[in-house]
């Protein structure tokens, strides 16, 4: 039994805890038809997992009895694999569903395998990425974690050095040659990570698209023009300061890439390998136009972001360390509807409310640190209900945030309708607020601090809103304790190609 394939199907119905069940309820939550559960059902009985008794008629119960432990055979599997350092089971693994006792064990064999002695060396470095789904395309992640991924591939025109100054990545220097005109002189022999020579045309290409990007539609109506004057220089014709168009340049959606029927191409300090689903090796480019990169084999391997990160470490002498970095601001945009205009009574509560939500979210996490410090009114109007729910969208990953959320709504009597809306699954800023009354998003913080008049501004929105800051969220990144990092950071992560391993 333990050498079969396990299944995430098999797994996910393992985490519902159900023995009876309707046909078409199981083939809702699996997004099957029911002739493919049933055909699934009775594989898994065959297979010795379960027994099978299907409902007597359409719309009867059927039910299922389970003749194995899963999480004995999951702990088995997952002492196998990770050992040979594969811990793709990993990613099977849902966020509850699963005892306490078991999610402690996957916990200590992670610890074993991953952050022992054999993580560190010389030749390769492995390094945690809590994260259960990365983007890994330029122009389309929305967490800090793939940010960090694409920051190491791909090069942009401008950069932030260790001091937040702009400086030059793709091109050597800049002038302004008259105003609102910008001209890019480009390093010489520009290569892409298969050694064919990156064009201007393609440059130019990619900073059309990054503008008309959604994330940056507040700068496009600056944007006049973009050209090639010739084969070293880019002109750019922008309305506004200089600073503001650095700032977009050296934004990570602003990166360069080839994008082919094999797939997108970088020419960043470092090649990257998708080995299979959890893990990826990044090698340092040879071809590099800046200096070669230190470390030249990272592992990264990604880890489920509901695992606890501090726990994997606590009271255990390891090779790793935890940091905590700052992560950005969680802020909450309240749309001006005349649900809200006219009672004014529940918009002081409402405020009132978040006031409470922000001083106390460090009780559900150390990690949150309250901003908003309004002062709750000792006569406070909790009297105050509408019979209509106001929709609060909250754009998080961990549920927790969003069930405490609701508890002080309650509190204070105000009646919601709270929708978890997972970082990974965000869209647009108006897309959010369709059907929505209240929006909780955190901004990502860049590599930069200091441009805090552009990273805040803001997409400018059809949606008219009050703005409530929350709070400072960090977040802790595990690495090796050996590892020399420099003052230059990408989303809060060490930037990799400026470090070393002192062995």
């Amino acid at each position: 039994m333990k050498n079969l394939q396990i299944d995430e199907k098999l797994i996910a119905l393992w985490g519902l805890k159900i023995n009876n069940f309707k046909l078409q309820e199981l083939s809702k939550h699996f997004q099957l038809s029911e002739k493919q559960i049933k055909r699934i059902l009775k594989k898994w009985e065959e297979q010795g997992f379960i027994t099978y008794k299907p409902g007597s008629g359409r719309g009867n119960e059927s039910s299922i009895k389970w003749l194995i432990n899963l999480e004995n055979i999951l702990i088995a599997q997952m002492k196998q694999s990770f050992s040979l350092r594969d811990f793709r089971l990993l990613h099977l693994l849902p966020s509850n569903g699963f005892s306490n006792p078991f999610y402690s064990q996957v916990s200590n064999l992670v610890t074993t395998n991953l952050f022992g002695s054999k993580s560190v060396s010389e030749e390769i470095l492995t390094f945690p990425i809590f994260s259960s789904k990365l983007e890994l395309h330029p122009q389309r992640f929305n967490d800090a974690e793939s940010g960090f991924v694409i920051g190491h591939v791909y090069s942009r025109l401008i950069k932030f050095d260790e001091n937040n100054q702009f400086t030059g990545d793709l091109v050597h220097h800049w002038l302004v040659s008259d105003p609102n005109v910008f001209q890019f002189y480009l390093r010489k022999s520009l290569k892409w990570h298969d050694g064919t020579t990156v064009e201007l045309d393609e440059i130019v290409k990619c900073l059309l698209i990054g503008f008309n990007l959604e994330k940056l539609k507040e700068f496009k109506p600056n944007l006049i023009s973009i050209s090639k004057l010739n084969n070293s220089i880019i002109e750019i014709q922008y309305l506004g300061e200089e600073e503001e168009l650095l700032y977009v340049l050296a934004r990570i959606e602003m990166s360069i890439f080839r994008d082919s029927e094999a797939g997108l191409m970088g020419c960043g300090p470092y090649t990257i390998e998708q080995l299979n689903v959890s893990d990826m090796m990044l090698q340092a480019n040879d071809s590099y136009h800046l200096e070669r990169a230190i470390i030249d084999n990272v592992h990264l391997v990604q880890i489920p972001s509901h695992l606890n990160r501090k726990s994997l470490l606590n009271g255990k002498e390891m090779d790793y360390q935890v940091v905590s970095e700052y992560a950005g601001i969680f802020s909450a945009y309240i749309r001006t509807t005349e649900l809200l205009k006219t009672n004014k009574a529940m918009m002081h509560l409402i405020r009132e409310a978040f006031c409470y939500f922000s001083r106390t979210i460090s009780e559900i996490d150390h990690l949150k640190l309250p901003i908003y410090s309004s002062i709750i009114s000792e006569n406070a109007n909790t009297e105050v209900f509408l019979q209509k729910p106001i929709t609060i969208k909250y754009c998080v990953n961990k549920k927790v945030f969003v069930d405490y959320l609701v508890e002080v709504m309650h509190l204070f009597k105000v009646n919601v309708h709270v929708v978890h809306v997972p970082v990974t699954e965000a869209v647009t800023f108006d897309d959010l607020f369709i059907e929505t009354d209240i929006v909780i998003k955190g901004d990502i913080v860049y590599p930069l601090r200091g441009y805090e008049k552009f990273s805040n501004k803001c997409e400018e929105s059809n949606v008219k809103f009050e703005v409530l800051e929350l709070y400072h969220s960090y977040r802790e990144v595990i690495y090796p304790k050996l590892l020399k990092v420099s003052k230059n950071k990408i989303f809060g992560y060490p930037l990799l190609s400026e470090c070393w391993v002192s062995i």
